[in-house]
């Protein structure tokens, strides 16, 4: 059981499942509620943030994708779970640098 699978597992039943990497430090609260808030709004059963074509963190699916979440196996992430699902998902856009993970050597030279 991976991380994500974990999370799932844990969540209360019927719970829409948000989540989001802690090393992103342009990530503000102001984009998280506002993320959360136009996913709300949109209707669809998926949400992830996007800076042009580039897909990032967070990601928030609706309490029907929880089996599915749970099953995830190994470093397989929820990205898994768009493919089929692409009007299901609405795309929050962000600046490039509200995705800059800091995991990656491009991230601390400033390339996105």
């Amino acid at each position: 059981m991976n991380g994500l699978a974990a999370g799932a597992a844990s969540a209360r039943l019927g719970a829409y499942l948000c989540f989001f990497v802690c090393d992103q430090p342009y990530m503000t609260e102001a984009h998280l509620r506002s993320f959360w808030e136009e996913f709300y709004k949109s209707g669809k059963t998926m949400g992830r943030m996007r800076a042009g074509a580039r897909f990032g963190s967070p990601a928030v699916f609706a309490p029907q994708f929880r089996p599915a979440l749970m099953a995830l196996m190994g470093d397989e992430g929820g990205r898994t779970l768009f493919a089929g699902h692409e009007g299901e998902i609405y795309c929050y856009d962000a600046a490039p640098e509200v995705l800059r993970d800091f995991d990656y050597p491009w991230a601390q030279s400033g390339d996105p």
